[in-house]
């Protein structure tokens, strides 16, 4: 099977789901991506579903995020809405 994909990203990828089975799939992080594909359609499948994945994938770069302007007060304002949360969480009976 001829891929588009670089050899390095299939063994990248290969990797990450062999690391998850060797260490029992008891981690807290969520199963590597193609987990499910593996053990129903075996590697060739998986291998398949990736490079058609890739092949139809019309999804170019994330748009850069947009710049806020940052004023000099912003930790303090981050400060106060965090207790007001934490407050309300604490002494739920005294909250509005």
């Amino acid at each position: 099977m001829k891929s588009a994909l670089p050899s390095e990203l299939w063994r990248a990828r290969y990797e990450a789901l062999r690391q998850h089975v060797l260490n029992g799939g008891h981690t807290l992080a969520t199963p590597p991506l193609g987990l499910h594909l593996v053990r129903r359609q075996g590697v060739a499948g998986w291998m398949a579903r990736w490079t058609e994945a890739v092949e139809h994938s019309s999804i170019g770069a994330p748009p850069p995020p947009p710049s806020l302007p940052a004023t000099a007060e912003w930790q303090e304002q981050l400060t106060f809405v965090l207790a007001q949360m934490t407050f309300q969480q604490i002494h739920p009976a005294m909250t509005p």
